[in-house]
């Protein structure tokens, strides 16, 4: 029994990335939550345990179905495909290496792509690919046994880079980079323990540097340099744990912007 659906993506605008992720997660999570028990459709095998084995039919309340699959002891096996309430296609399952691992395609309402990577003991695994609601590609991850590991990139409507992160259990720990949509650098540095640590570079569209510094466990620390659009420095900063030291400096710095703006 066919188990996919065609999608055709509509026009090609992009959803905000918190809006379309957050959609993401319930539906990824209700896909492979507990299991609703079927209906009486005689296919729908208990056994002495009150697992359930073989194929599985279950509908809802206006008749249309929720899942068919197949199952054995009561867990996903071969295929699985789980629908909206309206019919459309949810997600699809297709379970290999003994049913230990399935590839996994998450869908909108309207079959629109949503997700698709890799499962392994219901964790994911591999390389995952996130769609907004019009089908275009906004991120990518990596995963290795339900945790991130690896890099994870966000994308501009034309597929360039926007954003790099590097990922190691979880955490962010490695290079970050943000591009403008020219391709060059916006924002680097480094991360450990998801927080930002080591050399800080900060650029202007035209790629002359607008800031730099040093970052020590999530806060400024030692000098940090702010510059003007032609590369000039504009002021000198020095922090010690995230506190300016000669804000003196600072305050009359920011009432000659203020007074410029003026």
């Amino acid at each position: 029994m066919p188990f996919f659906r065609n999608f055709v993506p509509k026009s090609r605008i992009v959803i905000t990335y918190p809006s379309y992720l957050a959609m993401m997660v319930v539906v990824i999570f209700s896909c492979f939550g507990a299991w609703a028990q079927g209906d009486n459709d005689t296919l729908n095998v208990l056994d002495e345990h009150e697992k359930k084995q073989g194929f599985w039919i279950s509908k809802y309340e206006n008749g249309n179905v929720k899942y068919e699959g197949y199952f054995i002891d009561d867990k996903p096996a071969r295929f699985l495909t789980r629908y909206y309430e309206n019919g459309d296609i949810k997600a699809t399952f297709n379970f290999y290496n003994n049913n230990l691992s399935c590839a996994a395609h998450v869908f909108y309402p309207d079959s629109i792509i949503m997700a698709t990577g890799l499962y392994f003991q219901e964790k994911k695994d591999s390389l995952w690919r996130f769609y907004n609601k019009e089908g275009m590609l906004v991120s990518e991850e990596n995963y290795s046994k339900g945790l991130k590991n690896g890099i994870e990139r966000v994308f501009y409507p034309d597929g360039k880079v926007y954003e790099e992160f590097q990922w190691e259990n979880e955490k962010k720990s490695g290079q970050w980079t943000q591009y403008f949509e020219n391709g060059k650098p916006m924002n680097a540095c480094k991360y450990l323990d998801d927080k930002r640590h080591g050399f800080m570079r900060t650029y202007n569209t035209n790629g002359s540097v607008s800031m730099q510094g040093m970052f020590n466990n999530g806060v400024k620390d030692s000098i940090w340099n702010y510059y003007d659009n032609n590369g000039e420095l504009e002021i000198q900063l020095m922090y010690k744990r995230g506190i300016v030291k000669n804000q003196d400096e600072l305050d009359k710095y920011m009432e000659q912007k203020n007074q410029f703006r003026k």
